[in-house]
């Protein structure tokens, strides 16, 4: 459906990031239209589970406190809870997760776990695409608000992947770990370029 609606409109932006999107609907309603109708991958996934398991209650955890009002937007994810706060609710069950026996898991794509980087959302949709198309990454909100109002101009077509924070959800607003590290941990990892 997302291409189809690239071909028509000229441009198409993810969905995602829940403050970029909502910033469009509220800085930029007359781009609504180009907002990806996708689902984003928290309720994608939150979907998935509850038709697998109809009594299941779906908790995401990550760096997102946006995603607190995405959560409330779909019936499929239940609760949003940051980093911050699943480490104090862990401080006060005296839950140690260095004492915890490890799980490998080695089941993620190069692009699934890049995913949450600047630029990682196009990457994906490229490489499953299987149609060659433009794409503008725009990282931090100042950024992304410089290119939507040239993608208002008609001056940027194909795929404009927005994140609101600077480096994409890797910084968001409640990580606990220095994003230069996790990035560099990413890169070491999976072998990235430097940009």
């Amino acid at each position: 459906m997302w291409k189809r609606n690239l071909e028509r409109l000229g441009f198409i932006t993810t969905s995602c990031c829940p403050a970029f999107k909502r910033m469009i609907e509220t800085r930029f309603p007359e781009l609504v239209e180009h907002i990806s109708p996708s689902l984003s991958p928290m309720h994608m996934l939150a979907k998935k589970i509850k038709e697998d398991y109809p009594n299941a209650k779906v908790v995401f955890i990550g760096p997102c406190i946006a995603k607190k009002y995405e959560v409330t937007l779909q019936p499929y994810t239940d609760y949003a809870l940051t980093y911050e706060e699943i480490a104090s609710i862990f401080a006060v069950k005296g839950i140690e997760p260095a004492n915890v026996e490890e799980e490998e898991l080695n089941n993620a794509t190069p692009y699934g776990r890049l995913f949450a980087t600047s630029g990682g959302v196009a990457e994906a949709v490229k490489s499953f695409a299987n149609k060659e198309f433009e794409t503008v990454v725009c990282s931090g909100l100042k950024e992304c608000i410089q290119t939507l109002e040239k993608a208002k101009k008609g001056e940027v077509k194909g795929l404009i992947e927005g994140m609101s924070c600077e480096g994409g959800c890797i910084s968001g607003t409640r990580v606990m770990v220095n994003p230069r590290i996790a990035m560099s941990n990413l890169k070491r990892l999976f072998k990235v370029e430097e940009t």
